[in-house]
């Protein structure tokens, strides 16, 4: 990502620049959401970011948190999976767990999650994936992951009612905000169980 203020280049998941400092994502003045610095219009609501204010220092104060963001950031060093096919769903997953501090690691189907977790060398804390996708479903890629990756935890994603997945590992499309970031925290925060244990 090509910084706006002194133009060199960052890692796309980079919030600010390395080199100068400038925040690399603007928000949308209609929706709140964190855009590309370079982009014209905001991937969410469609209005144009040209309306928005120019990025300001990073010690600056950060805007007015919407109505369903959550109320407290986590530790930056977690990272999360998200596996989804459709476009629109994981840019929007990606955008919430950004805004509330994790670094997000994007697959578009099984293969590139498998691919994704083989390659990436720090640790996945958790996978969140779709449980109806092709190739595989989301419980047989977290079974394959999780030979890997035995420390990550999996939350599902899925419009439908499914009774093979616990509640507490399940968040409904379409979602929220504060509903995603809630359940991601719980699955974090939770306890470890020792393996082999009930």
């Amino acid at each position: 990502m090509q910084c706006p203020r002194c133009a060199q280049a960052n890692p796309t998941e980079a919030q600010f620049c390395n080199h100068c400092g400038a925040p690399l994502r603007l928000r949308c003045p209609g929706c709140g959401r964190a855009n590309p610095s370079e982009s014209r219009f905001c991937n969410g609501c469609g209005r144009a970011l040209a309306e928005a204010p120019p990025p300001g220092p990073p010690d600056a104060a950060p805007p007015p948190e919407r109505a369903d963001a959550p109320e407290s950031a986590p530790v930056r060093s977690q990272t999360i999976l998200v596996v989804e096919d459709r476009d629109d769903v994981r840019a929007l997953a990606r955008d919430i767990l950004e805004e509330t501090g994790y670094q997000v690691l994007e697959a578009q189907d099984p293969n590139d999650a498998l691919r994704i977790a083989e390659q990436h060398r720090a640790a996945i804390d958790l996978l969140l994936t779709d449980l109806v996708m092709p190739q595989m479903s989301g419980i047989d890629l977290a079974k394959r992951l999780q030979t890997l990756r035995p420390d990550m935890r999996v939350l599902y994603m899925s419009g439908f009612v499914s009774s093979g997945v616990p509640a507490g590992e399940l968040v409904k499309k379409p979602f929220k905000a504060d509903a995603l970031t809630s359940k991601v925290r719980e699955l974090l925060e939770a306890p470890r169980k020792r393996r082999g244990s009930g």
